[in-house]
């Protein structure tokens, strides 16, 4: 758990660069075919993870998809003519009502007598086509996310059976539309595969905290999330002794206010506590994909409080989007000093091999013999 700071100090860090998802864009020419057909997205083979997904986007598609089309064919009922209208008023041009009328479309001009006759069609045309090729770049965009969650779900055959929020799609799928930047689209595409393996992986707040993310702020939190710590009960922190992480990373304060004002760390510096009992001798953190082991002798009971910086709920969800590289080996040694100052009998430390939800399956450990670290 976490204990407030009493002086409330501010410290900073470090990273080298900006970590992306390793994923696939969807091929170009191939467009609404992922979605089509018994294999659902074009992948060539089935999977828990995909058939997860494929309900999750058919159900909510039969609901979003038809209005969707309608926008982009413009020709079919009289809700387009209405958006036309509206999108025309909008622009400041004169409005435009539409309406079916014995199977056929009416046009009343309105405010469109204002404009020469020989402009009018052209005015609706260009309207009408501007419309198009939006909705039209809305679709390829969530399209492409879709298969980018899809390329990670593919051999995932262990998915949580709860269903997915039909308010948190409707955001996912409100924001997804917009996303024209491709590194944006393989990050919501693996945000989206994180939340059919575990339902409640990324709250309402996250996407709108990733969504309100510029690229200067999300390349911030890329570097200093190579140091962030996870520990029991999960907690994601960042150990805030010394000066190594500015001294190794130079991450400024400015850069930790900023992260702080985007709701990724807390307000304040805090204390991290952790407890060792006869029954609860050793524990287990990891940072990136490098566990660390902490062991005190059998029957000994051990409170440490080590000098933190907290992420917040939305930080610690939105860690989940970063890749999981091997944590600095001087930012580890320190890690493990802070314990062999509080009395614990050894610190050992490994890969991690996979992740099962709560559970974390490593490799061979190797015990940190390091005393003396520089400040």
């Amino acid at each position: 758990m976490f204990q407030q700071d009493s002086d409330g100090r501010a410290s900073e860090f470090p990273v080298k660069e900006l970590m992306t998802p390793k994923m696939v864009s969807a091929p170009h020419n191939s467009p609404g075919e992922i979605l089509m057909g018994e294999d659902f997205f074009g992948l060539g083979k089935t999977s828990e993870g995909l058939a997860k997904l494929a309900a999750v986007v058919k159900d909510w598609w039969s609901e979003w998809r038809e209005p969707r089309r309608i926008a982009q064919v413009a020709a079919a009922r009289a809700t387009e003519f209405r958006i036309v209208s509206a999108s025309m008023e909008d622009a400041g041009l004169p409005p435009v009502k539409a309406a079916y009328v014995d199977g056929k479309v009416s046009l009343e001009s309105g405010n469109l007598s204002s404009l020469p006759e020989e402009l009018r069609p052209l005015v609706l045309e260009r309207t009408i086509s501007r419309l198009v090729s939006s909705e039209v770049r809305r679709q390829l965009n969530l399209e492409t996310v879709v298969f980018n969650a899809a390329q990670i779900l593919k051999d995932e055959e262990s998915v949580s059976a709860e269903e997915l929020d039909s308010d948190w799609m409707a955001r996912f799928f409100r924001i997804a539309e917009d996303l024209n930047n491709e590194q944006m689209r393989l990050l919501w595409g693996r945000l989206l595969a994180g939340e059919v393996k575990r339902t409640g992986s990324y709250s309402l707040r996250t996407l709108d905290v990733l969504r309100n993310m510029s690229q200067h702020e999300a390349e911030i939190f890329a570097r200093v999330g190579r140091f962030a710590i996870k520990g029991p009960p999960e907690q994601a922190f960042l150990l805030n002794q010394g000066q190594f992480l500015e001294q190794a990373a130079g991450i400024k304060v400015k850069d930790l206010l900023l992260l702080r004002e985007v709701n990724i760390i807390s307000p304040s510096d805090v204390m991290y506590v952790t407890k060792f009992t006869p029954a609860v001798p050793c524990r287990l953190f990891t940072c990136g994909s490098t566990a660390i082991v902490v062991e005190v002798k059998a029957g000994k009971t051990l409170e440490i409080r080590l000098p933190a910086i907290a992420y917040t709920m939305v930080g610690g969800q939105l860690l989940e989007l970063l890749d999981k590289n091997q944590a600095d080996i001087n930012y580890v040694e320190r890690f493990a000093h802070s314990f062999k100052e509080a009395g614990v009998a050894a610190v050992r430390f490994g890969p991690v091999l996979e992740e099962l939800g709560d559970e974390v399956r490593v490799g061979d450990l190797e015990e940190i013999q390091r005393e003396g670290l520089s400040e």
